[in-house]
């Protein structure tokens, strides 16, 4: 979903809430619409995870967690 060159990237990991357009997001199945809770990763490793809704990835990645 991201790449570690991706600003957005360091922004999940702060703890800030993400834009994303549904193409940017990788759902299983035909037809799937994307919505709920997804697994956030950097250059294909898991990271955290986030909450997706109409645009936006609602960061779900603990604060004790987050960089600061």
């Amino acid at each position: 979903m991201l790449t570690a060159g991706d600003s957005r990237a360091v922004r999940y990991l702060k703890g800030e809430t993400l834009e994303l357009a549904p193409d940017e997001l990788h759902a299983e199945g035909d037809g799937v619409q994307p919505k709920g809770f997804c697994l956030v990763c950097i250059d294909g490793f898991p990271v955290g995870w986030g909450k997706w809704q109409d645009g936006m990835l609602k960061n779900e990645y603990p604060p004790g967690w987050r960089w600061t």
